[in-house]
């Protein structure tokens, strides 16, 4: 008895939490985030039918990045200029961060991204460049589009006009309610 096997694509780079290392991979119906810490693997699944909604946010993490870096390479590359006997150790550990520097500027903006299902929001950490999430999203959208079905614009834009509060002046409220009485009046004994 022949078992079926799903395939699985790596997506983007790896990613790092404290003590874990992350890996997104893709299924023909759904996502695989897995989360390894030497010992264990925990599995997370996103299925293409759930999927609500994908958020890309860029972040500042990658220019917070290329300012340290950039300044602990200027020290060091100083440091090599002012010290007579240590500038070669200086100059190369300058161009390392040089070079962490360059990597880091190639890569692109930094970004976040995050999934919606009817259940949660979660973030996949694997995908941290806006140019890896935007390929994400081009590759996945096809998947969804055949799992949900697609809508044209009219529809979408229908169901939006639909979910928005009505005006005040399109639709008057009536009441059916009986009017209310006034309470009654209690007499109070006048003092003497």
């Amino acid at each position: 008895m022949a078992r079926s096997r799903k395939t699985y694509r790596r997506i983007g780079s790896a990613g790092f939490s404290a003590m874990e290392y992350i890996r997104l991979y893709q299924a023909p119906d759904h996502l695989l985030e897995v989360h390894s810490s030497g010992y264990t693997e925990a599995y997370r699944r996103y299925f293409f039918q759930d999927i609500q909604a994908i958020f890309i946010e860029k972040t500042r993490w990658g220019k917070i990045a290329n300012v340290v870096v950039s300044v602990c390479g200027a020290f060091f590359l100083l440091l090599a200029l002012v010290n007579g006997a240590g500038w070669v150790a200086g100059a190369i550990i300058g161009g390392f961060f040089g070079l962490f520097f360059l990597i880091n500027l190639i890569a692109g903006p930094a970004c976040a991204v995050f999934i919606q299902t009817a259940v949660q929001r979660q973030q996949l950490r694997p995908v941290t460049r806006l140019r890896t999430a935007r390929r994400l999203l081009k590759r996945i959208t096809p998947f969804i589009e055949q799992a949900q079905g697609t809508l044209s614009r009219e529809e979408l834009l229908g169901r939006l006009r639909g979910a928005r509060l009505m005006p005040v002046t399109e639709a008057p409220v009536t009441s059916t309610a009986a009017p209310v009485e006034a309470p009654p009046v209690i007499d109070e004994p006048q003092s003497q």
